[in-house]
């Protein structure tokens, strides 16, 4: 639904004049002045006939911009912003983004993501060789705000791919991740991919290709010691963590029922695979002795 653009445009005034009592140094007022234009600009095409994207950007003070650095590489690395100020990082940084929440902490762990871009490659690098990306997250502030500044710094500090730095970012900012100018790219696809999927049903000819190709699935020495690597570093980051994986494991992935035959507990979506794959101790003796009786029938998981 469009939203009211005359409170918008009221609550971004108060907003945007707020900020500017607040201003102390050059570089404030350098992203003030780009922070402004861009939220006209996000105005401007929230109101279009073409409304490609549906949502200025957000006034909410709940972004920020980080910074990746390179563990590996020490080192006094002055860079030179914008109204006369210095930067200076004790390692090498070599990613800089937008986001807000927890996005900046996901980078702690080993990166999920099957591509192959030069930031992927590099922080999965780093894991391999033991060490883990340093973090540097700015304050809260409104999305133009952020934006703004994730423009200098990469501007400031150069892009690899321009040969002007040492920066693995393949844009000059301002364009988002999984935030397009306020509006949410990822859950649109979420929901393309949804409607694609409503209904499907797989035959059992492709359930049991899948299942083959999991069966006897090993990994290989370098996979598992990045795996090793990773599970480490969430552990790092969170103390507790290990102890909610555990009780999880144990309770939160239920409802356990013993098994008949063992009376080991298993959960119930899974005892089919407990008694028909061999994993039932009990049953294979009885079936050796030829005194196995079917009384674990209406305990399987149909499928």
């Amino acid at each position: 639904m469009k939203q009211d653009i005359t409170e918008l445009s009221r609550q971004c005034f108060e907003i945007f004049h707020s900020l500017a009592s607040k201003l102390s140094t050059g570089f404030d007022w350098i992203v003030y002045d780009l922070a402004r234009q861009l939220q006209i600009e996000s105005f401007q095409r929230h109101t279009s006939k073409a409304r490609k994207y549906k949502l200025p950007l957000s006034l909410e003070k709940q972004y920020y911009v980080y910074i990746l650095l390179d563990p590996r590489k020490p080192g006094k690395y002055k860079y030179a912003l914008p109204g006369g100020l210095t930067i200076v990082f004790d390692y090498e940084p070599f990613y800089i983004g937008k986001g807000k929440g927890n996005r900046a902490n996901s980078y702690l762990r080993f990166p999920k993501s099957k591509r192959s871009t030069h930031t992927l490659n590099v922080r999965r690098k780093i894991f391999t060789d033991g060490k883990i990306p340093i973090v540097i997250q700015g304050n809260n502030c409104i999305e133009a705000q952020a934006f703004a500044k994730e423009i200098l710094l990469i501007q400031s500090i150069g892009k690899q791919l321009d040969r002007t730095g040492p920066l693995t970012n393949r844009t000059n900012g301002g364009s988002g991740g999984d935030t397009i100018f306020g509006y949410k790219a990822m859950l649109r696809m979420k929901r393309k991919i949804s409607r694609a999927l409503k209904g499907r049903v797989l035959s059992k000819e492709t359930l049991k290709r899948m299942s083959i190709a999991q069966t006897g699935r090993k990994f290989s020495e370098e996979h598992k010691q990045r795996m090793s690597v990773n599970r480490k570093a969430l552990i790092q980051s969170d103390p507790n963590l290990k102890s909610r994986i555990s009780f999880g494991t144990m309770f939160g992935m239920g409802p356990y029922i013993p098994c008949e035959l063992c009376l080991r507990p298993i959960r119930k979506t899974v005892m089919h695979r407990h008694v028909n794959n061999g994993k039932c101790v009990e049953r294979q003796q009885l079936m050796k002795a030829g005194k196995f009786v079917d009384t674990y029938e209406h305990l399987l998981e149909k499928k």
